[in-house]
């Protein structure tokens, strides 16, 4: 009862900072920038620009729903186009909208919802599937740098170069450890089911998680551009310190407060004015959280009828 109370107790505490914190940054929104103006700016975009950003927004969506249909299949579970999606985007929201990473629990407990996967091997598949995002979001931001840096070519050379490396990790990683887990007691064995999956059909999920990343990196530089004025090399930065802002223990309402402090912060680094920085992370967070609630809504009215295929688990043998 007192672990309950606790529990519950610490909840209710998460709660109360993270509605402080986002209050704060409104009122310093407020203060040093002005909502209107915050707001204003949006009606200043180009359509194109926006509609190809928010475009690549949705592809990446797309991809995403792609790659956990074919992760799925190794821990048996099937389900339609549309259910995937549905399921994707209300992951998405919840990663979105949940203080601290908390949304990322929603998987495993949709997958149990819709197709039947038992919480243990639905976490497997979210780790299988941050697995890949580690490696692919490794590969993208160093091969940007370098093509920044020293122009298309050898960013294209890095991309090939670190995009082998993360495909052999990936290859490998399960061929050494998997024989030592299977030799292990019982939640040594719970734990290896990541690695169990990280072989299935791997040129598929790579291909699909490279992608995806792409198109969302490639959708907040456009809009960073469009929206905030800046350039390259800031809007690498600042989608950098907004992937990094996410991982924060400590968050408001949304992510907001430790968003755009990290995002403001790092384009302070690269020479850009505190208000056109806050200007900026602003910006980025409303895009995101715009295109979550845009797609989470229409996702809870798609089908979500899926089952689960009585199959073992994959094997690398």
């Amino acid at each position: 009862m007192s672990e309950s109370r606790n529990s519950r107790r610490r909840v209710l505490l998460g709660w109360f900072f993270g509605i402080l914190l986002s209050a704060g940054l409104a009122i310093l929104v407020e203060w040093v920038l002005g909502w209107r103006s915050v707001l204003a700016v949006w009606r200043e975009v180009p359509p194109g620009e926006l509609l190809l950003g928010a475009g690549l927004a949705v592809l990446s969506y797309g991809l995403r729903a792609g790659r956990l249909a074919v992760v799925a299949r190794g821990v048996g579970a099937r389900a339609s186009p549309l259910s995937w999606f549905r399921i994707t985007a209300l992951h998405l929201a919840a990663i979105n909208l949940v203080p601290a990473r908390a949304g990322e629990a929603a998987l495993p407990l949709l997958m149990r919802r819709h197709c039947s996967v038992p919480l243990a091997q639905g976490l497997g598949l979210l780790v299988a599937l941050r697995l890949h995002d580690l490696v692919a979001m490794a590969t993208l931001g160093l091969s940007a740098v370098v093509m920044l840096v020293y122009g298309g070519t050898a960013g294209l050379i890095a991309l090939l170069g670190l995009g082998l490396t993360g495909w052999l990790g990936l290859v490998w990683a399960p061929r050494l450890l998997l024989p030592w887990a299977d030799r292990g007691q019982r939640w040594v064995a719970v734990l290896s089911w990541p690695l169990r999956l990280l072989p299935a059909n791997l040129v598929w999920v790579y291909g699909l998680t490279l992608t995806a990343w792409a198109a969302k990196w490639f959708s907040l530089a456009i809009v960073a551009g469009a929206v905030a004025g800046l350039d390259s090399m800031q809007a690498l930065v600042a989608i950098a310190a907004a992937e990094v802002a996410a991982l924060s223990p400590i968050q408001g309402v949304a992510g907001a407060g430790t968003f755009e402090a990290a995002v403001a912060g790092a384009l302070v680094l690269t020479g850009l004015g505190a208000a056109e920085a806050l200007h900026a992370a602003v910006t980025l967070h409303l895009f995101l959280l715009g295109i979550s609630l845009l797609l989470a809504v229409p996702a809870l009215f798609l089908p979500h009828r899926g089952r689960a295929a009585a199959v073992p688990p994959v094997s690398l043998r």
